[in-house]
């Protein structure tokens, strides 16, 4: 080291060495022994005692001091109330009472910044008044008196250190607000400070005489620790060493004093400008407004000092120790304070503007109005501080120890708490802009009302901390951990959260605007009237937290996780969430519009009552998931998997359910109009009170599933699968379901007119009392259906394999059967009225009792069917084949039965007037009792046949076959049975053949008299001449096939050419014409009668052009 002179004109170029340093192995505070090796430093100074043990009795200091203290705190001043006080407490008196403007206030308090007129004057106002603790609005807890009086006493009950803070409130000029409300808030606060600035106006004293400086008593009045006024300052005395470094002027600039002993010297106003102090002692000196620019204090101890005022600019103070020093207003700029301790210190107002105050000790320090702006405080301690009003602006506080600090409306602006310590720290109304908190601790720290944005606090740890009113826009808080942390009103919007954890913490009323929260934590969180929009919560992670009220519309959360979390009544409106992960998520009443969840997982999860309308949901998983009285408009649900899902009462409307799995969902009561359900699986699904309009079920699965009570029109089940699958009451009108196919398919009571059912297949069918008119079943299958009581008016049955159904009181007016199937098929009591079955196979079919009027089954088969009591009036079976079929008892007019196979047929008791049978086969058919009066049998095979005791009555049996046809006491009247073949070899006994026409049918006179005793009944028949005139001209056709002959029981026989009677029972008339016998009568209506001598009514028939039976056969 270089060699100094005694006057230290070389101090300036001095060099000294570093300050040693300790390894910082751990936290010093941790270590067990003080003093030890990396362990915290001792502190040398002794705790002052709590009480003076020898109090020196000065009577005149304290007869002066007890002066002072009275005049200024126990006298009142005699103060002028001014008339405007009392009209302005009034007028706040009237706008708390007022419901409008006490909203305005609290509205303007809500949404202005804390440095707002309105919200200072509140809190001036607030902390001068008595307060009610139990309310909870700022505005409820102020209790304002009632009248000037009562204010007059609560203002002359306050202390000088109410007033300074109540001044410094409303230090900045005050705006009168554009409200009216504000403006009367404000102009109370302002009277109120002249009120008090008036009353606490410092008293022009008179001159203090002289005293010693341990003459200081201090008064403990009103809790409040009041100085006597101080001393007049003394000549200095300094100690030799100090006399010697002297210079003329009396200044120690550059004066060495290192290692010197300067203890409770009075140094005040004493110029120390490079004094060379390191090592020095000044334990309880004087040091006010000294000036210590680049002065070397390294080492120094300067416990209790008082440095107030002081000027240490540049100084050097490395490793001192300041404990307890009064340094208010003191100037730290650019000074070097590494290692120093300035522990309990008061640096109220202080600089330390550029200073280095690395691995200092401040803790437990007053730090009001001090300013650190740039200073270099990298691990410093400050732990218990209270720093009110602060500059900090750039300040570097890395790895530093703040716990348990308050901080009061600092300024923060880009500071550095990078790895610092933050414990329980305090800050409020503070704005730290930018500043650098990352990896730093700020474990259940309390952060009120401070600006934040676009601070950096990536990594920080903010376990249990709690945040009110905070700023935090833009800021990064990557990877930082907040585990129970407690946000309210605080904004975050655009701020950086990705990879952070917030694993149970409470927010609410937060912003989060377009942050990013890629891969963050939510777990078991509160969240709640918070908004993420337009926010990246991609690979979040959100289980069991409690999102209800959120705002989280245009969100990217892909891969998100909210297993089991609560986002009820929350807005996820447009939300982007492919393979998110929501099971047994609650989103009761949530609105998802448009939300895209594609690959997304959703088990169990409760979406009752959300808005989904137009959302992505394509291959999501959200088996057993509740969707009751879901908005669920064009939502695409295309592949997913909703298995055992509640939709109950949801609105799926033109929704895109293509081959999603619905197995065992529950769609009781949802609206389906113009949904997609192609290739969906709904096995065993309720779709019960469901609405389907124009719904696709394209190739779905419907086994087992039940859509009872649904309604619609034109559904579409093209080729879908309904095994067991229940439509009992539904009514789906035009419904389309062409090649769907089922076993076991119910129908019951169904309505479903104008069905398209065509290719279908139906086993089993279970459509009793089912209304199918108009429905086209061409080319369906419904083996073994049950369709007792349906209703199939008018519908296609072309093609359809109805073999085995169970038809019975079925309808089928105007049904179109042709070459149907209905082998075995039960129509009993059917109404097939206007129906057609040609063609169609009817084996064993079961008609009995049915309604066949005016029916067609023309070509069918109806081999072993019965008819029986079948109403059959109009009914046509040209060329059927009613081999063995039982008619008994049908009944019917005008049947049509033309080339009909009736072989073997029951037709006993049959009514079936003016029927035709023309070409019929009836080959050994029983038709006995039979009524086939007027009917028509032309050419018709009687083979066999049993006619017996039938009537005949007008029949026309022309032509037809009688082998051994048994007509045994059948009626036959005016029947004819021209050119009827083997009649002889028929059973004709007791049959009626009055006014029969037996031309051509081989018969003679003889046969007819013997079968019938024509001559003892009365009765006329029409008989070959040949037969029965044996008077003329053996050999002469010609003239026999011209001739008839009238047999007639009471007037003989009478044979005719013509109009001319040839002969009267054998007797020759030589060609008299009728009149000549006997006149010939016509009636009104220009018909012959037959009432004159002995004319034969037959005749009369036969000259009207008629022949017996109303066959119209003309004599030749």
């Amino acid at each position: 080291m270089q060699m100094l002179s005694s006057l230290g004109d070389t101090s300036a170029r001095l060099t000294l060495d570093g300050a040693s340093k300790k390894p910082e192995l751990h936290k010093p505070e941790a270590y067990p022994w003080t003093g030890a090796w990396g362990g915290p430093d001792r502190d040398w100074t002794p705790a002052p005692p709590k009480a003076p043990r020898l109090r020196i009795c000065r009577p005149l200091a304290s007869r002066r001091a007890r002066g002072e203290v009275a005049k200024e705190v126990l006298h009142q001043p005699d103060l002028a109330l001014s008339k405007e006080l009392g009209e302005s407490l009034a007028a706040v008196a009237n706008v708390l009472q007022d419901s409008r403007d006490l909203r305005l206030l609290r509205s303007k308090l809500q949404s202005e910044p804390a440095a707002g007129a309105t919200r200072r004057a509140l809190r001036a106002l607030s902390a001068l008044l008595p307060s009610d603790a139990s309310k909870t609005g700022p505005l409820e807890r102020c209790q304002l008196p009632q009248d000037v009086e009562a204010l007059v006493r609560v203002l002359d009950a306050a202390s000088r250190a109410q007033f300074e803070e109540f001044r410094d409130l409303l230090r900045r000029p005050p705006v009168l607000e554009a409200d009216e409300p504000s403006t009367t808030l404000v102009k109370l606060a302002v009277l109120v400070l002249s009120y008090l600035t008036a009353r606490f106006a410092p008293a022009q004293t008179a001159a203090a005489e002289p005293v010693e400086a341990s003459t200081v008593t201090h008064v403990d009045t009103a809790d409040k620790e009041v100085k006597a006024p101080e001393p007049r300052a003394e000549p200095k005395q300094y100690p030799a060493e100090v006399q010697k470094q002297l210079r003329k002027n009396g200044s120690l600039v550059r004066a060495l004093l290192a290692d010197a002993c300067l203890d409770a010297l009075n140094f005040e106003g004493q110029n120390m400008q490079e004094a060379f102090m390191e090592n020095a002692t000044f334990r309880k000196a004087v040091l006010r407004r000294c000036r210590l620019e680049k002065a070397s204090l390294g080492k120094a101890n300067m416990t209790s000092c008082c440095l107030e005022g002081a000027q240490l600019r540049e100084a050097i103070l490395d490793a001192a120790q300041l404990g307890h020093v009064n340094a208010v207003d003191a100037n730290f700029t650019d000074a070097s304070l590494n290692g120093v301790c300035m522990r309990t210190a008061n640096l109220s107002r202080a600089s330390f503007q550029h200073a280095t105050l690395q691995r200092a000790v401040l803790a437990n320090c007053k730090l009001e109005g001090t300013n650190f702006e740039d200073a270099d405080m990298s691990s410093c301690i400050l732990d218990g501080s209270v720093i009110l009003k602060a500059n900090l602006l750039r300040a570097k506080l890395r790895s530093s120890s703040l716990r348990s600090v308050r901080l009061e409306e600092c300024n923060l602006d880009d500071v550095d708490l990078s790895h610092a310590d933050l414990h329980s720290i305090t800050v409020v109304d503070s704005h730290a802009l930018r500043a650098k908190i990352g990896k730093a601790s700020l474990m259940k720290a309390v952060i009120k009302n401070a600006a934040l944005a676009s601070s950096h606090l990536a990594g920080s740890n903010l376990c249990g901390a709690q945040l009110d009113g905070v700023d935090l826009t833009g800021a990064d808080l990557l990877r930082a951990t907040a585990r129970g942390i407690k946000l309210t009103k605080v904004t975050l919007n655009k701020a950086q959260l990705a990879g952070s954890s917030l694993d149970d913490a409470k927010i609410g009323e937060c912003s989060f605007l377009e942050a990013d929260l890629q891969q963050s934590s939510f777990e078991e969180a509160h969240v709640s009237a918070t908004a993420f929009r337009k926010s990246d919560l991609r690979n979040a992670l959100m289980t069991k937290a409690d999102i209800s009220n959120c705002d989280l519309s245009d969100v990217k959360a892909d891969g998100i996780g909210l297993q089991k979390a609560k986002l009820h009544k929350s807005n996820l409106a447009r939300l982007v969430a492919e393979g998110a992960a929501l099971d047994e998520a609650q989103l009761h009443g949530a609105n998802l519009e448009g939300v895209k969840l594609t690959a997304s997982s959703a088990k169990q999860g409760n979406f009752d009552h959300v808005c989904l309308r137009g959302a992505v949901l394509c291959n999501l998983a959200a088996a057993q998931s509740r969707w009751d009285g879901a908005d669920l408009s064009s939502a695409d649900f295309a592949g997913s998997s909703l298995s055992r899902a509640f939709f109950g009462k949801a609105v799926l409307k033109a929704a895109n359910l293509a081959g999603v799995d619905l197995s065992g969902s529950d769609m009781a009561g949802a609206c389906l109009d113009d949904a997609i359900l192609d290739s969906a699986d709904l096995s065993g699904a309720s779709l019960r009170d469901a609405h389907v309009d124009r719904t696709n079920f394209t190739q779905a699965c419907l086994k087992n599933a039940t859509l009872q009570n649904s309604t619609g029109a034109a559904p579409c089940f093209k080729n879908t699968c309904l095994d067991g699958t229940v439509f009992s009451c539904a009514c789906l009108c035009s419904a389309q379901l062409s090649g769907a196919r089922g076993q076991g398919t119910v129908l019951r009571r169904a309505r479903l007119p104008a069905a398209d059912m065509t290719q279908t297949c139906f086993r089993e069918l279970e459509a009793e009392a089912a209304e199918l008119q108009g429905a086209n079943l061409q080319q369906a299958s419904i083996p073994a259906g049950r369709l007792v009581g349906t209703k199939l008016d008018g519908a296609n049955l072309q093609g359809t394999q109805l073999q085995g159904a169970k038809m019975r009181k079925a309808s089928l007016t105007e049904a179109k059967a042709q070459d149907a199937n209905l082998h075995e098929a039960d129509l009993r009591e059917a109404c097939c009225q206007s129906a057609s079955f040609a063609n169609s196979i009817l084996r064993n079919a079961n008609f009995d009792s049915a309604k066949l009027a005016n029916a067609s089954l023309e070509g069918a088969e109806l081999t072993g069917a019965t008819l029986k009591s079948a109403s059959m009036t109009g009914l046509q079976l040209q060329r059927a084949v009613l081999m063995g079929a039982d008619m008994t008892e049908a009944a019917g007019v005008g049947c049509n039965f033309s080339g009909a196979n009736l072989r073997k047929a029951k037709l006993p008791d049959v009514q079936l007037q003016e029927a035709c049978l023309d070409e019929a086969d009836l080959l050994e058919a029983w038709a006995r009792h039979a009524d086939f009066s007027r009917a028509s049998f032309v050419r018709a095979k009687l083979v066999k046949a049993d006619l017996g005791q039938s009537n005949l009555h007008q029949a026309d049996l022309e032509g037809a076959d009688l082998l051994l046809t048994n007509l045994e006491s059948s009626n036959m009247e005016e029947a004819s049975l021209r050119n009827a073949r083997s009649v002889d070899e028929a059973k004709l006994q007791r049959a009626i053949f009055r006014f029969a026409d037996l031309r051509g049918s081989g018969l003679s006179l003889a046969d007819v008299t013997r079968y019938s005793n024509v001559r003892r009944d009365r009765e006329q028949v029409l008989l070959d001449a040949q037969s029965v005139s044996p008077q003329c001209e053996e050999g002469n056709t010609d003239q026999l096939n011209r001739r008839a002959v009238i047999v007639d029981g009471d007037e003989g026989m009478w044979v005719l050419e013509g109009d001319e009677v040839v002969a009267v029972n054998g007797e020759t008339c030589e060609g008299k014409g009728l009149d000549e016998v006997g006149p010939l009568v016509k009636n009104s209506e220009g018909q012959h009668e037959s009432r004159s001598l002995g004319c034969p009514p037959l005749y009369s028939q036969l000259l009207n052009g008629d022949s017996p039976g109303g066959g119209g056969c003309t004599v030749v």
